[in-house]
């Protein structure tokens, strides 16, 4: 059994919505022990979103987990490269770059931790998420 903590979950919206728009995902993830954070990107050019979510990633502690909607896939493709926190990218409905970020990001897949150690891979936590039945008690 593993004793490393929960990883962080970033939540990076799409180009037609802001940070709210995750707010029925964020609870239910911590519900489940996970610190989440919805990082507001300006939405003024791909290179400023991307500046923006590298500020975001920079003010975490430990391992993420980075996770984009649509233009948000893109995103995160940028933000994670080079950060060797950054341990899975999980693309919701999103976009995907190609090129050095692209590449880059690919290595995540080769470094990833959840493969052997007995740690859940962190894209079925999240797919899991969208699999459970909605809670009617939360608005």
């Amino acid at each position: 059994m593993s004793t490393e903590p929960k990883k962080s979950i970033i939540l990076v919206h799409g180009a037609f919505a802001d940070a709210s728009s995750w707010s029925k995902v964020i609870p239910i993830l911590e519900d489940d022990g996970y610190s989440v954070m919805a990082v507001q990107i300006p939405l003024t050019s791909l290179a400023d979103d991307i500046a923006t979510t590298k500020r975001a990633l920079d003010g975490q502690k430990g391992p993420m987990v980075l996770v984009g909607h649509s233009y948000g896939g893109g995103v995160i493709t940028g933000a994670a490269a080079g950060n060797p926190n950054v341990k899975s990218l999980v693309y919701v409905a999103a976009f995907a770059r190609h090129g050095r970020d692209a590449e880059a990001a690919a290595q995540l897949r080769v470094r990833r931790d959840g493969a052997g150690s007995g740690m859940e891979d962190d894209s079925v936590v999240v797919h899991r998420l969208f699999e459970r039945p909605r809670d009617q008690s939360r608005p």
